[in-house]
């Protein structure tokens, strides 16, 4: 069957690094003046919620971004969950109280003017700020498990509907809960959607931001995180450096 432009391309893998090169490894393959196809990238996750990692790969990852002045893997993944911050022996108000004293600092510096994706998640809009992790929490506890309401919004039309060109932020526009089984018996998967994602600069960091928002949503709804996915519907290497693309292009990927 003949792929078109609008045919998703799907990556899965148990080691988030292989995950990532992959999904880069297929993005080079697909010639730019095509078009890249929708991509949706998986890593599942075992019963410990810490992700398997290569250092070869990750490794070089973090020396390119830091060549390039991109921000290093832990601060991309921080905007999506801050892991320094929780403690998973306290209550989840810590965390969020924690968060919500530093924030302002936070905002101060490069790119996080319009906000920061962990935020908005537990701070969503100006007028009577939503927690949305933490109502998500509490209707799970009570047994309303309709996975309709297991959503968490990102994109804020009060204020990101406006007529840049170029916006910045936010890249991400919803991430989603679903609980597999009945009440979640055989695990939880977390799912980000991104209307367009830089790949080579941003990939990794989201990936394993989501991998330990899930872990902590988990633990909070007594359940097993099983998967992290991505699903970018435009997916780009823009701002790829050519030593990276060298790096993966000859990569000992093994046939799956």
């Amino acid at each position: 069957m003949k792929l078109n432009s609008f045919d998703i391309v799907t990556i899965r893998d148990s080691d988030l690094s292989l995950a990532w090169a992959r999904a880069y490894k297929c993005l080079l393959d697909r010639k730019p003046k095509k078009g890249y196809r929708p991509m949706a990238v998986s890593v599942d996750i075992d019963e410990s919620g810490i992700p398997v990692e290569t250092p070869a790969i990750r490794n070089v990852v973090e020396a390119e971004l830091a060549s390039c002045n991109e921000y290093g893997i832990e601060t991309v993944a921080n905007t999506i969950f801050p892991l320094s911050m929780w403690n998973k022996n306290l209550p989840k108000e810590e965390l969020f109280n924690r968060y919500l004293r530093t924030v302002h600092r936070l905002l101060k510096f490069r790119g996080n003017n319009k906000g920061i994706y962990f935020q908005r998640m537990i701070s969503f809009g100006k007028d009577n700020p939503k927690n949305q992790l933490d109502h998500i929490i509490g209707i799970w506890k009570k047994g309303n498990h309709r996975k309709s309401a297991l959503q968490m919004a990102i994109f804020d039309p009060a204020t990101d509907h406006v007529s840049n060109r170029q916006l910045g932020f936010p890249c991400l526009q919803q991430v989603s809960l679903n609980p597999i089984g009945t009440n979640g018996a055989d695990g939880l998967v977390i799912t980000g959607l991104y209307p367009k994602q830089l790949w080579s600069s941003k990939g990794y960091g989201n990936l394993l931001g989501f991998i330990r928002l899930g872990a902590f949503m988990a633990t909070e709804m007594n359940l097993t995180l099983s998967r992290a996915e991505v699903i970018s519907l435009s997916p780009d290497l823009h701002g790829a450096s050519r030593s990276l693309s060298n790096f993966i292009n000859n990569y000992p990927f093994e046939d799956q």
